[in-house]
């Protein structure tokens, strides 16, 4: 098991620690312009290894140096907090690896977030040997088959995420 992860606020005026019930390890944050506190979580959902046939199995265990190999599969949820009354409710929920940076638009209206994806299209071409990892000496193939996504979430619910775009993990929002 991984480290324990808790949402503490400080209050830097009178030094005082005030643990916040979450919905799960909160690992990535993000502040809201009214005040409410926006954080991801992760949780294991599957194995993508468990699936495979022998000789995927064998194909993925040879590629990896002849390790037995486990590879989890992930769903994401953004979670908006609402400090003052402890509300905490789901914003966003997917099958991914994990959420990257998040941030708040200038005027409150939208999360930007990025998302990376499961490594299913890793293990597939492993145990397919679509493509060969030794010959990937710059892991560009390795991680073009893990995009990390970018991703606008209307802060007012009237639609889901939608994607800005492939290969955008760092990004910076201009007011």
């Amino acid at each position: 098991a991984g480290p324990i992860t808790s949402l503490v606020l400080i209050d830097l005026s009178t030094r005082t620690v005030t643990d916040m019930t979450t919905d799960g390890s909160p690992e990535q944050l993000a502040w809201g312009t009214d005040g409410s506190l926006f954080y991801s979580t992760r949780t294991v959902t599957g194995d993508l290894t468990t699936g495979l046939s022998a000789e995927q199995s064998q194909n993925l265990q040879t590629a990896l140096g002849g390790m037995d190999i486990s590879v989890p599969t992930y769903e994401v949820t953004i979670h908006r907090l609402n400090i003052t009354s402890g509300e905490d409710k789901v914003i966003h929920t997917a099958p991914a690896y994990a959420v990257g940076r998040m941030a708040v638009t200038a005027n409150g209206q939208a999360l930007v977030f990025s998302q990376v994806a499961n490594m299913d299209q890793w293990v597939e071409g492993i145990a397919n040997v679509t493509f060969d990892v030794a010959d990937d000496s710059d892991g560009s193939a390795q991680r073009a088959t893990v995009p990390v996504t970018v991703y606008w979430l209307p802060l007012d619910a009237s639609t889901g995420a939608t994607s800005l775009g492939d290969d955008l993990a760092q990004f910076r929002l201009k007011p």
